[in-house]
């Protein structure tokens, strides 16, 4: 349970903030991107016209006054375009060098943010995990105290079977034991916790 919160608050802490400035400013960011592209394309297209128009315009010998008067009016048609279009462009760009340096400036304080809100949850964490330590210290003490007991009682025991084997070998080379028949030896041996008996010779 500890750990299921302390996962639930570092995700909402560190990750989601990280997620949202990805998803929400670095699409705007690319999708503004497109839009400059667009509009600087439409810009220079309608430039190219109108300067290619007026390069006509200037080679011309003898022109009627209709046709000047149409020439004139295209031309005045194709410059409120390309006002238009570079209005359109300026603005575009305008606000794309805004939205980085936003992003820049809102970069710091997200990951600054995001990273402290997550130590702030490790901290958390570890604060409740030592409570919780603190807590049961009298139960962790008694099943230490429960360990070494029974490992200083297993030490004793090994300390006695191998006393045991000591004297059983030493019983052995002295000759202390008599011969026993074949189903005596049959009846130890299907009884090897009972207490050995020791026989003087």
């Amino acid at each position: 349970h500890l750990k299921a919160e302390h996962l639930m608050s570092f995700s909402n802490d560190l990750l989601n903030p990280l997620e949202s400035f990805l998803r929400t400013d670095v699409k705007q960011a690319l999708s503004m991107q497109r839009e400059l592209e667009r509009a600087r394309d439409v810009y220079e297209t309608l430039e190219a016209k109108y300067v290619h128009h007026r390069r006509i315009k200037g080679r011309g010998s003898v022109i009627t006054n209709v046709a000047r008067a149409s020439h004139e009016s295209m031309e005045q048609q194709m410059l409120g375009e390309l006002q238009v279009a570079k209005a359109r462009f300026e603005l575009n760009r305008f606000g794309m060098i805004q939205l980085l340096n936003q992003m820049e400036s809102k970069k710091k304080f997200v990951l600054l943010g995001s990273a402290s809100s997550g130590m702030q949850a490790y901290l958390n964490f570890f604060r409740q995990g030592y409570k919780l330590l603190v807590d049961h210290i009298g139960l962790i003490e008694e099943a230490k105290n429960v360990v070494l007991d029974d490992l200083n009682s297993f030490d004793m025991q090994v300390q006695r079977w191998n006393e045991k084997r000591i004297q059983l070998e030493s019983q052995l080379h002295s000759g202390a034991f008599p011969f026993l028949s074949k189903e005596r030896r049959m009846i130890n041996m299907s009884k090897p916790m009972e207490k050995v008996t020791v026989h003087s010779s």
